[in-house]
């Protein structure tokens, strides 16, 4: 059906996508890469939330192996 649908809609124009994605946002206009740079605390909290999960998977996966 994803198929179907994609084929018979007609393609969008590149100014409606532009910004979609990360491949798209970073061309050098301000407006694109409002978000894109990296801020240090930004990603110290990302690692944290990373670590945490995969913690909380681990404890999850001892709990209920067999």
């Amino acid at each position: 059906m994803l198929i179907a649908v994609s084929l018979l809609t007609p393609q969008q124009p590149d100014e409606k996508l532009a910004g979609l994605t990360f491949a798209t946002a970073a061309d050098g206009t301000p407006e694109t890469n409002r978000g894109l740079e990296p801020d240090p605390k930004w990603r110290r909290r990302d690692v944290f939330l990373s670590i945490l999960l995969v913690i909380a998977v681990a404890m999850v996966w001892l709990a209920f192996r067999g």
